[in-house]
């Protein structure tokens, strides 16, 4: 959903010659949802506050990504809902953002993890089976995408992936390849 409000302001702004600026189409964004100031950005930041305040990071790339989505959805509401403080990432005590400051990207992957699974993983365990498949096919780390409900795998090279994709597939067809992207979207007219 960010991503695509994020793609639909830039293309109305291009497409209607709008000459909305940035720090304008930013605030808009934040009005329409917390990811969308990030979605028009792309790239690597540290997002704080409920998504406003952005800071530039040394870019995370990444080239071998399976992303799983499982058969079901989690409504974001409802995950943050049932979100208990105990839960809370304080990435101030985990080193991901001193590793991605250094370049040192596969022990960033080794440092990522993601609090809202623990509400997701206690409605739909999967959650779980479906990082473990990961691992087990490779992945030098694997985390549930945001309030979910898919996951993604980071593989270090294109054979783990390509075989952990051809396995999934069958299990999970909403299986995907991809790569990290120092932009958010092109646009193409």
């Amino acid at each position: 959903g960010s991503s695509n409000s994020a793609a639909v302001l830039r293309g109305l702004n291009s497409l209607w010659k709008l000459n909305i600026t940035e720090k304008d189409m930013l605030e808009i964004g934040l009005i329409i949802g917390a990811d969308v100031p990030f979605c028009l950005l792309g790239g690597t930041y540290l997002a704080e506050g409920i998504g406003e305040n952005l800071t530039k990071l040394n870019e995370f790339l990444w080239d071998n990504i399976l992303i799983i989505k499982p058969t079901f959805s989690m409504s974001t509401a409802f995950v943050y809902k049932n979100l208990q403080p105990e839960y809370y990432n304080l990435y101030s005590n985990n080193k991901v953002l001193k590793y991605i400051d250094s370049n040192e990207f596969e022990k960033a992957a080794l440092s990522t993890s993601n609090t809202l699974e623990k509400v997701v993983e206690k409605f739909h365990p999967e959650i779980n089976d479906i990082k473990d498949f990961m691992i087990k096919s490779g992945a030098v780390s694997s985390n549930m995408t945001g309030s979910g409900s898919a996951v993604f795998g980071l593989y270090k090279n294109k054979k783990d992936l390509d075989n952990a994709y051809n396995n999934a597939i069958n299990i999970y067809p909403q299986s995907f390849k991809t790569r990290t992207s120092a932009f958010g979207f092109k646009i193409c007219l």
